[in-house]
């Protein structure tokens, strides 16, 4: 398991040098995770790196992140892409960006990682799961 600078573990155990250093903190105070039904289950949190073992990833601290979005028109915008209509995403709920809930790396204008401390039950934060068609 890793441990950041201030001696926290994270939910899954994680390379060296990850999460990074240099990362940059969302602005927004609420991000979205894209889920698959308004039953929303801790799995829902899992990681690429958990839900596809067996899979390459290009960046293995990237694929141990779990992935968020900065709104939920962002979200409702990334479900119309081919790849992620065939993930079958039709829900999203949101998470409340707090620094003590682990490392957030905004890496892109509407994408978050995030690398939550293993004391952070991504249940307990979350908030009301909204339907994204219809």
């Amino acid at each position: 398991m890793m441990t950041d600078t201030n001696g926290l573990d994270f939910l899954e155990p994680l390379p060296e040098s990850c999460p990074p250093t240099a990362v940059v903190a969302p602005t927004e105070s609420t991000l979205w995770r894209l889920v698959k039904t308004n039953a929303v289950t801790a799995r829902d949190f899992d990681s690429q790196r958990e839900r596809l073992p067996n899979r390459e990833y290009p960046d293995e601290c990237m694929a141990r992140s779990v992935s968020l979005v900065t709104s939920l028109a962002a979200c409702r915008a990334a479900i119309k892409s081919p790849r992620m209509a065939r993930m079958k995403f039709s829900h999203a709920v949101p998470v409340p960006y707090d620094p003590s809930y682990g490392v957030w790396h905004k890496d892109q204008p509407t994408h978050v990682n995030w690398w939550p401390y293993i004391s952070v039950d991504p249940l307990s934060i979350a908030g009301v799961v909204e339907q994204l068609n219809g």
